[in-house]
C-alpha cells in the first residue's frame, strides 16, 4: 500500500510525470481496485466463474499474507524508494494478487485474445513498476509473480 510520497513533489522535477502514472498504475495491484473488478465480472459477466475467481482471490491474499509474515524479509532501504510503504517485503503482493487476479481472469473466463493478452501483461507491468518505485528487489517480484502461478496451478488441479 502506498502510503506517502517522498520524492520531489515540482512538477518540473525530472521524474515528476513518469511517477505519477507509475504510482497510479500500481494502484491496479492494490486489494480494492482488483475486489472491484472481481464484484464487477460477478455482476455483470458471469457469477458462477466470477465467484470462482472471488474464492481464488481471497485464498490467495491470505496465502499472501503467510507467506509474507512467515519470509519476514525486509524491504530495500526507504532512503531510496519513491514511496513509503509498509509491511514485509517478498513475496511481492502486487506481484502475487495481480498475478492471481487477471492470469486468473484469462484463465477463468471466455474473453477475446486481444483481451487476455492485455490482463496478462498486468502482473508484468505491475512488477517493473514496483521495482521502479524501488519498494522491491527483483527476488520479490519474481517470488510473487512464481507464487502465483504456482497457486493458480495447484488450484486448476483441485478443482
Amino acid at each position: 500500500m502506498i502510503e506517502k510520497n517522498d520524492a520531489p513533489r515540482e512538477p518540473h522535477s525530472k521524474d515528476y510525470w513518469i511517477r505519477k502514472v507509475i504510482r497510479l498504475f500500481t494502484l491496479t495491484g492494490n486489494v480494492f481496485p482488483q475486489f472491484l473488478l472481481i464484484s464487477a465480472l460477478i455482476a455483470f459477466v458471469d457469477t458462477y466463474i466470477g465467484l470462482k475467481l472471488a474464492l481464488v482471490w481471497a485464498m490467495g491474499y491470505g496465502l499472501n499474507l503467510i507467506l509474507k509474515n512467515t519470509i519476514k524479509k525486509s524491504r530495500p532501504p526507504k532512503e531510496h524508494a519513491k514511496v513509503h510503504v509498509k509491511g514485509y517485503s517478498l513475496p511481492s503482493g502486487h506481484a502475487f494478487m495481480s498475478t492471481v487476479t487477471y492470469l486468473g481472469i484469462c484463465l477463468f473466463f471466455d474473453f477475446n485474445i486481444a483481451a487476455k493478452i492485455a490482463l496478462a501483461t498486468v502482473p508484468f507491468l505491475l512488477g517493473l513498476s514496483r521495482l521502479y518505485l524501488k519498494v522491491h528487489d527483483i527476488y520479490d517480484i519474481c517470488a510473487g509473480w512464481g507464487f502465483g502461478i504456482l497457486y493458480l496451478y495447484i488450484f486448476l488441479q483441485v478443482s
